[in-house]
């Protein structure tokens, strides 16, 4: 096979896996962004606006496209709404006292994800060229993505919170070869060190404890959500059967997504003034004159959103998961009795 024909179907496939990152997740438009703004720039880029083939290669990832394209089209726009639209705070509504602490979050987020010396890895391939021609074919390309991502979300950090993982496409062409680009074995030690002392923590935050080194009476945070799931859901369906209640509810879609998975239920929806998927999921008219079990917890409390669309709401009981003789989250299950059907969640 000759080089054109095998450049021409790495190209293909290429488009055809941004296409895939394209349906996962949005900031994939950064990749193709990147590419196509070093197409426009360099000499060896423009060498491909003569070619058939990167019109059409671009064309079938925008064509996977199609059924985000199409639901949200029927749908008046809403998952592009909710992140260029809903998420994003106008200047003349932010904290700016807020702004060096949006951007400091921000910029710690990717030294901590990446590791210090990795992340001065990562500034040498986006400012220093290599002297390796195969390096060069991923620092090219991958400078762009870098800047453009990088770019728009410290922008973003003006007004507007900002995490350091919606990042991650500034990265992608980094990772294949970020070894290279460490600048001594120390670095690389270093790097390895950081790596296992991250990890150990993120095992001992997600397993055993979350938050292990915050005060004990510190505020609870969304992060012990995960923990005493079975718990929680024991309770709940013993309070469903006892109760007859009609739907389980909760005031957050973390907690939903959560609860759902931990009893092998897909009937467990949120009621929440914040937008989320279970807004087409859950068709309220259709539960109208129901009672419901409500579970809510302090990241995600009772608010009058809920109370406003039942006759009458009762706390039932409160729930606390322990680890270690450390209270680490609290619940409230209410009753909530005669549901109004109006609204969307």
């Amino acid at each position: 096979m000759d080089d054109a024909k095998w450049n021409h179907k790495c190209l293909y496939a290429a488009c055809v896996f941004l296409g895939l990152a394209g349906l996962t997740k949005y900031n994939a438009v950064f990749l193709g962004l990147g590419f196509a703004a070093w197409v426009l720039v360099s000499a060896q880029g423009r060498r491909l606006l003569k070619s058939p083939h990167l019109y059409f290669a671009a064309g079938i990832a925008i064509a996977m496209q199609a059924p985000v394209f199409y639901w949200n089209y029927i749908n008046d726009w809403p998952s592009f709404r909710f992140n260029l639209q809903d998420r994003i705070v106008p200047a003349g509504m932010a904290d700016e006292a807020n702004v060096a602490q949006r951007y400091l979050t921000f910029l710690v987020g990717i030294v901590v994800m990446l590791s210090p010396t990795m992340f001065l890895a990562l500034l040498r391939f986006a400012f220093k060229p290599s002297p390796s021609p195969v390096l060069r074919s991923f620092q090219k390309p991958g400078r762009w993505v870098f800047i453009l991502s990088s770019s728009v979300f410290l922008l973003l950090c003006y007004t507007t919170d900002v995490y350091f993982y919606w990042n991650v496409a500034a990265i992608i062409f980094f990772v294949p070869v970020a070894l290279f680009f460490f600048s001594s074995s120390l670095e690389v030690v270093l790097h390895l060190i950081w790596g296992l002392f991250v990890s150990g923590f993120l095992v001992l935050n997600s397993v055993f404890m979350p938050e292990p080194f915050a005060p004990e009476r510190a505020p609870q945070s969304v992060y012990s959500i995960s923990f005493g799931l079975d718990e929680v859901v024991g309770i709940i369906e013993e309070e469903e059967e006892r109760l007859g209640a009609e739907m389980i509810l909760t005031t957050g879609y973390r907690t939903a997504g959560l609860v759902g998975f931990a009893a092998r239920r897909a009937d467990i929806a949120t009621i929440s003034a914040r937008n989320d998927m279970y807004d087409f999921w859950f068709v309220p008219s259709e539960h109208k004159g129901k009672n419901a079990l409500v579970l809510s917890h302090a990241s995600d409390p009772l608010t009058d959103y809920v109370t406003d669309r039942f006759q009458k709401v009762t706390l039932l009981r409160e729930i606390e998961i322990s680890r270690y003789g450390r209270t680490i989250q609290t619940y409230q299950l209410h009753l909530a009795e005669n549901y109004s059907g109006a609204g969307a969640f």
